[in-house]
């Protein structure tokens, strides 16, 4: 043990530190290095790394008070790395341990492990426990240390209950935030409160408003080097121009982000940009590359039981088949879809139009006006979506339209275009209004029904 205490003295890297202390055989000593060597992976975007030495910690007989701190690297590694299931319990054995070694409240360990947990219950679709351990959030005491890492708790919490559609508590949580930005003048958290203003400006519709928060997050976030994060927001930024239809940029910000989050090995990034890059394929007419990109993915969110997000990629799966015309297809995506979507969030309305369309496409017309309805009332319980709210009513007026409904088609189209004109409005900037319209396809579809319908003039508003 002399060599590791000389190593420690020297300011060696934690880990070479832990391979003197194991040759020793003072494996308590070697936990106590192994569980910095995590920190210190973590610090440096080596998320492998980080899961390695957590685990030879814990099988190092750590001191119970070193226990904690191991679960919670092994924790934001494992979510890191795009198991969220992993990495929910990782979190919840940090509060085990800290309980058993009578930890003060509040530690850092806690607050990586809340911040854990406030996303794995988000993936994993467990709204119920999102929303709970979201409540006692605001329990939780800050200090200096505990700060930054209280500041990614409350921006994933808060992000994960918007995706989950818990506007009202979503937005609860951002505020919170704030609050601790006033409170603590930090650049990492001042960065996860713009990371989090950022979401929610896009979610109503201000995407202006979203790249703005982004620059500023991403400007906080390259400075202090977490590339981690960083790829995140590049990631969210593509998505948003897939969603105002400037599609050739968001391929090439999607890519780049795909690069980034491969070379650090975050499954947790990779994941979410894939499905977002066949998504932007198959608007870009490249519907083989989309298919491909798309199935993978899905493999990939159910094999890590992410549900929302295998929802997502099959979601966006089924509307590539049917803008292929493929009945058969279709139909599969859409149970798939259905199996792992769940009620009363987001995704649900989509999955309804989209059922909708399917209906359409095999020829049953009063199916494809049950399910649009349906879609309608679910879109009207959770008040706007962050996509493709336009969709769900340009099915409503197909569905009208194919049943012969004339006159209720023509109304619920009146209430889409102008649901449309105060979404492009929204956008401010008049290039990202004009392929808003023109580069979505629910959008160019509704226009065409709009005009199958006589209603020129509301065409031409938007």
């Amino acid at each position: 043990s002399l060599a590791g205490e000389r190593a420690e003295a020297r300011g060696d890297p934690a880990a070479i530190v832990s391979e003197h202390f194991v040759r020793a055989g003072t494996p308590e000593r070697a936990a106590v290095a192994l569980s910095r060597a995590a920190r210190e992976a973590l610090v440096a975007n080596d998320v492998a790394g980080a899961a390695t030495f957590a685990e030879r910690g814990l099988a190092s007989e750590p001191p119970i008070a070193v226990r904690a701190e191991l679960y919670a690297s092994l924790a934001e590694a494992r979510l890191w790395q795009g198991d969220p299931r992993g990495g929910k319990e990782a979190a919840e054995r940090v509060f085990v341990a800290e309980r058993e070694a009578g930890a003060a409240k509040g530690s850092l360990a806690a607050a990586t492990a809340l911040s854990v947990l406030l996303t794995a219950h988000g993936r994993l679709g467990d709204v119920d426990a999102l929303e709970s351990i979201a409540s006692n959030a605001v329990l939780f005491d800050a200090s200096p240390e505990t700060a930054p890492v209280l500041a990614a708790a409350l921006a994933r919490g808060g992000m994960s209950l918007v995706f989950m559609g818990r506007f009202a508590a979503g937005r609860a949580l951002v505020a919170q935030l704030h609050e601790l930005a006033d409170a603590f003048p930090d650049r990492a958290v001042e960065a996860r409160w713009a990371q989090a203003e950022s979401i929610l400006a896009h979610y109503d519709g201000n995407l202006a408003g979203h790249f703005a928060w982004a620059e500023r997050a991403l400007t906080i976030f390259d400075a202090i080097s977490d590339r981690r994060a960083g790829a995140v927001l590049r990631a969210n930024v593509g998505d948003a121009l897939r969603v105002a239809g400037e599609l050739e940029k968001a391929e090439v910000q999607l890519r780049a982000a795909l690069d980034v989050s491969r070379a650090l090995g975050i499954g947790a990034v990779e994941g979410p940009v894939r499905a977002n890059l066949g998504a932007t394929l198959a608007r870009l007419g490249r519907h083989e590359e989309a298919i491909a990109q798309l199935e993978a993915v899905f493999a990939m969110f159910e094999k890590a039981s992410d549900r929302r997000l295998a929802a997502s990629a099959a979601l966006y799966l089924a509307e590539v088949h049917i803008d292929r015309g493929d009945v058969a297809a279709s139909g599969r995506a859409i149970e798939t879809a259905a199996v792992h979507t769940e009620a009363d969030t987001p995704q649900m309305p989509l999955l309804s139009a989209l059922c909708a369309r399917y209906a359409l496409l095999a020829g049953r017309p009063l199916d494809a006006r049950r399910d649009a309805e349906r879609a309608m009332a679910q879109l009207a319980a959770l008040g706007q979506l962050e996509e493709d709210e336009i969709a769900v009513h340009e099915a409503w007026v197909a569905a009208l339209l194919a049943n012969g409904e004339g006159e209720r088609a023509r109304e619920a189209c009146t209430v889409a275009v102008a649901r449309l004109d105060e979404l492009t409005r929204k956008l401010g900037d008049e290039r990202l209004q004009y392929t808003f319209v023109t580069k979505v396809p629910a959008h160019r579809r509704l226009h065409e029904l709009a005009s199958r319908l006589g209603l020129d003039d509301a065409t031409q508003r938007s």
